[in-house]
């Protein structure tokens, strides 16, 4: 047993001395949003940057490793918003992350300020996850070790 153990240990690969996360907010901005949009930000805010963020949680976990974060975001409506489902930010460097965190944090707070539409109670959250997943195709979208999507909604998906 106590060669299995070594043998285990020796065969792991070495770990990374940096990991690169991106992160995607897909944020409901329906009009019933509206009441949350400034605990939305918040949250996002704590979540992305100070010393409870998610990245300060990771490098006391893993103290060797340096972790960096990118961040994108999208807004989404019902499927009947039509040109206004999604409202998405592109960086300068043509793509939808950024490392700029003040500067998302800043898109963010002004997509939660103009929630509106959405006509019935149901959200089109799946319709967000693939416009996240499937229309972002820069050269440098979702080209991290670490990929992720956090849903922000206050109604269930329609279907």
């Amino acid at each position: 047993k106590e060669f299995e153990n070594l043998y285990r240990l020796i065969k792991k690969a070495p770990m990374p001395s940096s990991l690169i996360l991106d992160l995607a907010f897909a944020i409901d901005v329906t009009g019933s949003m509206a009441p949350y949009s400034k605990c939305v930000a918040s949250t996002i805010a704590s979540l992305v940057s100070g010393q409870n963020s998610i990245t300060e949680k990771l490098k006391s976990t893993f103290p060797e490793i340096e972790f960096k974060l990118r961040v994108g975001c999208v807004g989404f409506r019902d499927i009947d918003d039509k040109h206004n489902q999604f409202q998405d930010n592109m960086w300068s460097e043509g793509g939808h992350f950024t490392d700029n965190i003040p500067n998302a944090l800043q898109c963010i707070e002004s997509m939660c300020k103009n929630a509106n539409g959405g006509a019935d109670i149901a959200e089109d959250v799946i319709g967000a996850i693939y416009h996240c997943a499937e229309s972002w195709n820069h050269s440098t979208d979702w080209s991290s070790d670490i990929k992720c999507i956090i849903l922000l909604s206050d109604a269930p998906s329609h279907g």
